[in-house]
């Protein structure tokens, strides 16, 4: 399942990993993802902070979230081919399932 770090204002994806093996590192921790952009969303421009608790959210319909996913990476231009991909497998297994 991809994990997204997002803007609590803005909503621009700050990070996306889309599946293990995608970084030899693995996911990276919330301080790396405000690390590399240096402290402020490159969209809005708002300081980031690490998530609260209350505001992780997990979206248990991984299709849905993976079309909305591959949506927005297409909307802001993310040069993202292999998560491109990975989305487009799921979305055909998940269409799939559906119809079976």
């Amino acid at each position: 399942m991809p994990v997204v770090y997002r803007c609590s204002r803005c909503g621009f994806p700050l990070y996306i990993f889309a599946r293990v093996g995608q970084s030899s590192y693995g996911l990276q921790t919330p301080s790396e993802i405000i690390y590399a952009h240096g402290g402020r969303c490159p969209r809005c421009g708002k300081p980031l902070e690490p998530p609260r608790l209350d505001r992780i959210r997990i979206e248990f319909n991984v299709a849905n979230a993976a079309r909305r996913l591959y949506e927005e990476t297409r909307r802001v231009h993310v040069p993202l081919t292999s998560l491109a991909l990975h989305l487009q497998n799921v979305l055909s297994e998940a269409g799939e399932e559906a119809t079976a």
